[in-house]
């Protein structure tokens, strides 16, 4: 039972590594043009997750009727955008004293620090499956739980490459940018074990996290994804398809596997 539960928390952990791994196979150095590209690809992505894998399950999570089963919703994303304010200030005082400073630097730190903090309650809702069905006494067949882990770990491979393609844009090397993804998925299952050991208060508490999570994906997107992804970019057009298309394919993902 034991290795069960561990083998499914870190289902999800194994999707993000797996986007990871894809700045091994690509060229290091990286254009403006794909620069833009990268910035819609994960406006479009991280849009359509903060919607699907967070609001929409914070909604439904929710008790109460009215305004009280959207109040922790609303609550959770309002506090994700201040925190997220607070957070661009500080980075973006401590990256300028930074020989190397760039301007693209703090927006990739950022994009970093919102798929992270949106990865914990992924984690969190893994573990309330499973710490459900170890209190139903429901040792031999965990399947929805594997199914749910299974659906978050492909919502992660793309998002796996979204966090390390912008950071090795940025020069650093393929081993330290592959850290960066690993740091950004191992809270995952971290969240997982939190939630199994305080299920009961995890799962009053749950909703808010997933809609922090989604303020915090939705100020990065708005903040700074759709202003850079526009940067130098003279076909427009082009670069507003290729945001679109990024939605969609996480939306259909989330449908498909949620």
């Amino acid at each position: 039972m034991f290795l069960k539960v561990l083998a499914g928390i870190m289902i999800p952990f194994i999707g993000t590594m797996i986007g990871s791994s894809v700045i091994f196979i690509i060229k290091k150095e990286v254009s403006f043009h794909i620069k833009n590209i990268l910035s819609a690809l994960a406006g479009g992505i991280m849009l359509a997750a903060s919607v699907w894998s967070l609001i929409i399950p914070s909604v439904e999570m929710s008790g109460g009727e009215g305004i009280m089963k959207v109040l922790q919703t609303v609550t959770g994303f309002l506090v994700g955008v201040l925190s997220m304010i607070w957070a661009d200030r500080i980075i973006d005082r401590s990256v300028k004293k930074c020989d190397k400073y760039t301007p693209y630097a703090t927006k990739t730190l950022m994009q970093l620090i919102a798929v992270t903090v949106h990865n914990i309650p992924e984690g969190m809702a893994v573990g309330m499956v499973f710490a459900s069905l170890l209190a139903q006494n429901v040792t031999q067949d965990f399947t929805s739980a594997f199914l749910l882990a299974f659906g978050i770990a492909v919502q992660n491979i793309p998002e796996g490459a979204i966090v390390t393609m912008p950071v090795m844009a940025e020069n650093k090397s393929r081993k330290k940018t592959f850290l960066w993804g690993f740091i950004s998925g191992v809270v995952e299952p971290i969240g997982a074990v939190l939630a199994i050991a305080a299920s009961k208060i995890m799962a009053v508490t749950l909703p808010f996290f997933l809609s922090y999570a989604a303020g915090a994906m939705v100020y990065v997107v708005a903040e700074q994804l759709i202003p850079d992804m526009y940067d130098m970019e003279k076909k427009k057009g082009s670069i507003t398809v290729i945001f679109s298309l990024g939605f969609l394919l996480m939306m259909s993902l989330d449908v498909i596997f949620g």
